[in-house]
């Protein structure tokens, strides 16, 4: 399945390990230690601002560095960060851009099925509405 997505079974993650070695979590699997610095101050900075009313379900629809970083995920098709992002912050899933769009809206528009499917077992709803009153679907 990884491969499929364009990440090497050889290739270690930030932690210098391989996701074939005993153990081994694939964090965020990248190419370069460059990017690697850059997702995880992106993961840090996301984490920061996961607030009490986000935790609650009732975030704000707000454009935020967590919402730009979710739809850089979805719309360049990075499932596995996605995944693992979503392992670690499940309400991520339902964060809502200002105009009230949010990550099923992205999976959809990039025609991203395994984004659906992900986001799906987090609970994320393709019925909500946003702003213009329409639906991911």
């Amino acid at each position: 399945v990884l491969m499929k997505y364009g990440v090497s079974t050889v290739e270690q993650d930030v932690d210098g390990k391989s996701p074939v070695e005993p153990g081994a979590t694939p964090k965020f699997l990248i190419r370069a230690p460059k990017e690697a610095e850059k997702l995880t101050l992106q993961y840090q900075d996301a984490t920061l601002r996961t607030d009490t009313t986000h935790r609650t379900g009732k975030q704000p629809w707000e454009d935020t560095e967590t919402t730009t970083m979710l739809y850089e995920l979805i719309s360049q098709n990075r499932m596995v960060e996605l995944w693992e992002l979503l392992k670690t912050k499940p309400e991520m899933a339902h964060l809502r851009a200002a105009n009230g769009r949010g990550p099923m809206w992205w999976a959809f528009e990039f025609q991203n099925e395994v984004a659906v499917q992900v986001l799906m077992k987090y609970g994320v709803s393709t019925v909500e509405k946003d702003v213009d009153g329409k639906s991911p679907v």
